[in-house]
C-alpha cells in the first residue's frame, strides 16, 4: 500500500467533495484515480503539515518543488506562489500509518549537569614603586578601596625613620601597615600595608644589614614567607652574594616564598647586567619569575613577581599615573580575609505603599463617631496603633545585614564628582590606547590629587582650630597624624618573655636594693662580758626516727 500522510486525505476529501472509502475495504491494487484541481489543492496549501513520505511522493509528482533560496530579512518571502503544471493528474494514495506528532517541546536536559567545583579562596595582592608617598596618599587609600586590595607591597616610599604622617593618610580603615623606612640618606624606604584581618608577622631573619638592597620579610597564612624588596638603579658587585644569604635563610623558614619588589633588572634585556646571573640565582632556588610586560613608563620590566611552590593568577598592570611605574595586580591562594564590619538594618519600603489604599486602612479602622475613647492618652495609643498596623499590612519591616565602611568626613560631592570623571577617562584610555587620552588622564588624576589634599588639609586644619580648648581631643587628633597606629601587637611568645625579662629585672633590684641599704646601716654591737657555759656532753647525732605514738607525746606534755 502506498504512504501519503493523513492531512493529504483530508485534503483530497474536502477538496473534491467525493467519498474515498468504499464500504467495503479497499483492495491492495491502486483505486480509481481522481482528478483535482490545483487551485482546490493550493488553497489549503499551507494548513496542513505533510509528512516525510507524502512530501517525497508530491515531489515525485512534480508538484511540490524546491524553494528558492531567499535571504532573510528581504521580504521577498513574504507572499510565495506556487506554479503548477496544467494537465497533470494527482494520485490518490493509501496508506494506513497515522502522521507523526510531536507532542514533546525540545529543552535543554540539566539532569545531567554538575555544579562547577568552588572556585579556591584567594587574596589581591599590589606592588607599586610610588616615587615619594608624601603628595600620593588619598590617591593611594582610594587605589586600595577601588580595587579591594588585601596586601599592598609598596617601594620608594621616601619615608623618614620618625615621620608617619604620609603612611598614616595612606592606611584606609580596617588596614594597618609595616614599613621600615632607610635609615640615612633620601629616597628608598619600603611598606606593606595590609586588612587587619589577615595575621602577618615581621620576621628578623639575623642577618646583617644589607648594602646593596632593603628588604622587608614577612610571615603569612598558610606558612608562606612573603619578601618585600628595592635595590637601587646602581650596579653593586656584591648584589647577587648578598640576595644569595637572604634566599637561602628565607627558603629555609618555608618552601613556599614570595619574592617581589623594584629591583631594577631589565629582565626583558637577555644581555643586560645582571639579568643572566639573576634569573639563574631565582632557578637555583626554584623560583618562577611571573612578569612578562612591561613594569615602567619606559617600557621595560623592572618590578618582578617571584614565586616558589605558590601558583599566582591574574597578573595584570594597572596604570597609576602618579608614578613612573606601573601598578601589578595579582592574586595567591590565600585565605580570603573576613568580611568587613557588618549590621543588621530596618527598614521600610514606603515607595510601595499607596497613600488612597493606605488612607481606606486608616479610615476603616478608625472607632465610629458614638464610642470614641474615654481619654486623650487612649485615642493616642488607639491611633498609634491603627498606624502601625496599617503601614505593617503595606510596608512591613524587613531586617537585612549589610557591611559599611566609615567615609572620610572631608569626601565632599565635588571630590566624588571628580572621581567619577578620572575613571571614565581611565576606561577611555584602556579601550583607545591614544596617547592624548592618556595624557588627560595623567593631568586629570594630577588635579584630583592636588583637591584630595587640599580638602584633608582643609578639614584638619579646621578640627584643630575648633579644638584649641580641649587638650584631649587635641592631642588625639595630632597623635592620629603623626604616630603609627598599634594595630599589631606582639606575638604571645615575644609578650611573655618580655614580661618574664621584666620581672626578673624589678626582683633583682629589688634584691640589690635591700643588700645595699641593709650594708649601709649595719652597725656592729658593743662588745659585752659573758660568763662561761658549764661543761655539757655533745649532743648525740640523730640517725635514727622512730614513729611517734600517743603515750610518748603524753608523757612529753606531763613532763
Amino acid at each position: 500500500m502506498s504512504q501519503l500522510g493523513f492531512p493529504l486525505f483530508l485534503l483530497l476529501f474536502f477538496s473534491s467533495g467525493l467519498p474515498l472509502f468504499s464500504p467495503t475495504p479497499p483492495s491492495p491494487i491502486f483505486a480509481p484515480r481522481h482528478t483535482y484541481a490545483p487551485s482546490d489543492l493550493h488553497a489549503l496549501n499551507n494548513n496542513h503539515r505533510l509528512t516525510t513520505a507524502a512530501a517525497t511522493a508530491a515531489s515525485n509528482a512534480g508538484i511540490l518543488s524546491r524553494r528558492r533560496y531567499i535571504h532573510r530579512g528581504s521580504g521577498h518571502n513574504r507572499h510565495r506562489t506556487l506554479h503548477y503544471p496544467k494537465g497533470t493528474n494527482i494520485p490518490s494514495l493509501w496508506t494506513n500509518s497515522r502522521p507523526h506528532v510531536n507532542t514533546t517541546h525540545r529543552t535543554s536536559n540539566l539532569s545531567n549537569l554538575r555544579s562547577p567545583p568552588p572556585a579556591p579562596l584567594s587574596i589581591t595582592f599590589a606592588l607599586l614603586n610610588t616615587r615619594s608617598l608624601t603628595n600620593k596618599s588619598p590617591v593611594i587609600s582610594e587605589l586600595i578601596l577601588d580595587n579591594n586590595i588585601d596586601f599592598l607591597l609598596l617601594t620608594e616610599t621616601w619615608q623618614q625613620p620618625s615621620d608617619y604622617y604620609a603612611l598614616n593618610q595612606a592606611t584606609p580603615t580596617n588596614y594597618c601597615y609595616i614599613a621600615k623606612p632607610r635609615s640615612s640618606g633620601r629616597g628608598g624606604g619600603i611598606a606593606v600595608l595590609h586588612k587587619q584581618s589577615l595575621s602577618v608577622t615581621e620576621l628578623d631573619l639575623n642577618l646583617p644589614p644589607m648594602s646593596t638592597f632593603e628588604y622587608l620579610a614577612l610571615s603569612l597564612p598558610n606558612s608562606i614567607t612573603a619578601i618585600l624588596l628595592y635595590r637601587p638603579p646602581k650596579t653593586h658587585p656584591s648584589f647577587l652574594s648578598e640576595l644569595s644569604e637572604l634566599l637561602t635563610i628565607a627558603s629555609s623558614l618555608s618552601n613556599r616564598l614570595l619574592l617581589t619588589g623594584d629591583f631594577n633588572i631589565h629582565v626583558d634585556l637577555p644581555n643586560s647586567p645582571l639579568t643572566p646571573d639573576f634569573l639563574s640565582l631565582l632557578d637555583c632556588f626554584h623560583l618562577t619569575q611571573h612578569i612578562n610586560f612591561p613594569t615602567h613608563a619606559k617600557g621595560h620590566t623592572l618590578d618582578l613577581v617571584c614565586s616558589s611552590s605558590l601558583p599566582l593568577s591574574n597578573l595584570r598592570p594597572l596604570p597609576f599615573p602618579l608614578s613612573d611605574h606601573h601598578c601589578i595586580l595579582f592574586s595567591a591562594p590565600l585565605p580570603s580575609p573576613h568580611h568587613s564590619t557588618k549590621r543588621s538594618i530596618s527598614f521600610r519600603n514606603i515607595k510601595s505603599v499607596n497613600p488612597l489604599t493606605l488612607s481606606q486602612l486608616i479610615s476603616s479602622a478608625l472607632p465610629p463617631d458614638s464610642a470614641p475613647p474615654s481619654s486623650p492618652d487612649d485615642y493616642a495609643i488607639l491611633l498609634d496603633t491603627i498606624l502601625s498596623d496599617s503601614l505593617n499590612s503595606m510596608a512591613p519591616w524587613k531586617t537585612i545585614t549589610v557591611s559599611f565602611t566609615t567615609s572620610s568626613p572631608w569626601y565632599t560631592s565635588e571630590l566624588r564628582t571628580m572621581k567619577q570623571t578620572g575613571r571614565q577617562l581611565e576606561r577611555l584610555y584602556k579601550k583607545t590606547h591614544l596617547t592624548v587620552h592618556a595624557e588627560a588622564y595623567k593631568q586629570h588624576i594630577s588635579s584630583y590629587r592636588d583637591a584630595l589634599l587640599a580638602a584633608k588639609s582643609a578639614h584638619y586644619s579646621t578640627l584643630i582650630n575648633s579644638t584649641n580648648r580641649n587638650p584631649r581631643i587635641l592631642f588625639s587628633t595630632v597623635k592620629t597624624l603623626l604616630q603609627p597606629p598599634d594595630n599589631n601587637p606582639p606575638s604571645s611568645t615575644d609578650l611573655c618573655n618580655s614580661f618574664l625579662h621584666s620581672f626578673n629585672n624589678k626582683i633583682s633590684q629589688i634584691n640589690t636594693s635591700l643588700t645595699a641599704s641593709i650594708t649601709n646601716s649595719f652597725t656592729p654591737p658593743p662588745p659585752t662580758f659573758t660568763l662561761p657555759l658549764p661543761d655539757r656532753p655533745p649532743t648525740p647525732p640523730l640517725t635514727a626516727f622512730s614513729p611517734v605514738d600517743s603515750s610518748l607525746i603524753s608523757d612529753i606534755i606531763t613532763h
